[in-house]
């Protein structure tokens, strides 16, 4: 499970991080202005915040505030967004629907970017490399601590 408390979380294995955006929207939507905030869908797919360690695996970089869905590369796939709110927590399950991926065709993966009801992205997850297809699930659970000060 990957915790977003601040604008950025994890270490060398995944790295999670609420954009600029994110709280920029949330604002808006709490005084009524523009659109309901709404969290909508995961897309899978790989990003250049994950590159090869020459050393072996994989280097995570730091995820920019305004990092955005132009980012995102190689999309794949794309999820809707199960939330969940409780004592000030909101949890996240993204999960790959796998049995909607073509039959044997690998892709990667390393990167998973949340996006909003107007199609923007408010969260991004980078993780170690790795190839999802048909047959293999993968499911992030993310949690926004709102009590985090």
């Amino acid at each position: 499970m990957a915790e977003i408390k601040a604008v950025q979380t994890g270490g060398k294995l995944f790295r999670a991080a609420l954009l600029d955006y994110f709280y920029n929207r949330r604002a808006e939507s709490e005084i009524g202005a523009g659109s309901r905030f709404f969290m909508a869908k995961g897309y899978f797919g790989t990003s250049a915040l994950v590159t090869v360690n020459p050393a072996g695996g994989w280097n995570l970089a730091d995820i920019p505030p305004a990092y955005s869905l132009n980012d995102l590369k190689g999309k794949f796939a794309e999820c809707n967004l199960l939330c969940t709110a409780k004592n000030g927590l909101i949890t996240i399950n993204a999960a790959l629907q796998d049995a909607l991926l073509p039959a044997d065709t690998p892709y990667n993966f390393n990167t998973l970017m949340l996006i909003d009801g107007e199609g923007k992205a408010f969260a991004v997850l980078c993780c170690q490399q790795d190839t999802l297809y048909r047959g293999k699930s993968f499911t992030a659970v993310l949690t926004i601590d709102q009590r985090a000060g």
